[in-house]
C-alpha cells in the first residue's frame, strides 16, 4: 500500500510539474550510452557492474572539429540490496571555432519493483542529479561589427553580448516499465 501511495504521489507531482524545455547531446549509437538516455536504465542489466564509453568526432574538415566523449558506469543490486542501482555519467562536448564547451556530470540511482516477484514485468524508478557547465571562446570568431568598411579590424568591439558561462543543476525522475504480453494457448 505504501508503494502504491508513493507511486501515486510521484505521478501527480509529475503531471503538475511546470513545462520544462531542454536540449542534450545526441549520439547516433545511443544504445551504448544507457545512462544518458534515462536514469531508469541505472542498474537495469544482467550482471553486477557495467562501464561504458563513447567518442564522437564530426566535421573534421572544418577548422575545429566537433568532439564529444561520454563515460559512465553503474552497478546493479548495489550494496547487496536487490533491485537497487547506482551510477555516474559524465560527458564533454566541444564544438567548432567558438570551442563552445558543454561539460556534464551526474550521479543517480534507481530501484526496480517486480510485481508478483517475477522478472517478467518490472517497473524501475530512477533519480538523477547533475551539474552542467557551458562556456564559449570568441577569440577566433569574427563579427560583422568588426568590419570597418574597408577591412576586418580585430580591435573593434564585436557588438555581441558578453555573459558569464552558465552553469545549472539538473534533476530528473523517470519511470521505466518492461514486460511481456500475456500468452494465450489455443
Amino acid at each position: 500500500m505504501a508503494r502504491l501511495a508513493a507511486c501515486s504521489l510521484w505521478l501527480v507531482a509529475t503531471l503538475l510539474a511546470p513545462r520544462v524545455l531542454a536540449q542534450d547531446i545526441h549520439f547516433s549509437q545511443f544504445f551504448h550510452t544507457p545512462l544518458a538516455s534515462s536514469p531508469g536504465n541505472i542498474g537495469a542489466f544482467d550482471g553486477d557492474y557495467r562501464v561504458h564509453g563513447i567518442f564522437r568526432q564530426q566535421w573534421r574538415a572544418v577548422t575545429q572539429p566537433y568532439r564529444t566523449f561520454g563515460l559512465g558506469g553503474d552497478a546493479a543490486n548495489a550494496f547487496g540490496k536487490k533491485g537497487l542501482g547506482v551510477g555516474a555519467w559524465l560527458f564533454n562536448d566541444k564544438a567548432g571555432d567558438s570551442r563552445m564547451n558543454t561539460f556534464h556530470f551526474s550521479l543517480g540511482g534507481s530501484y526496480t519493483l517486480t510485481p508478483g516477484g517475477t522478472e517478467e514485468h518490472a517497473v524501475t524508478l530512477g533519480a538523477q542529479v547533475g551539474l552542467t557547465s557551458i562556456s564559449i571562446t570568441t577569440d577566433d570568431l569574427r563579427f560583422d561589427a568588426q568590419y570597418n568598411g574597408f577591412y576586418y579590424d580585430p580591435n573593434l568591439a564585436t557588438g555581441e553580448l558578453s555573459r558569464a558561462a552558465p552553469s545549472c543543476i539538473l534533476m530528473c525522475m523517470p519511470v521505466r516499465c518492461i514486460g511481456s504480453a500475456p500468452r494465450t494457448v489455443n
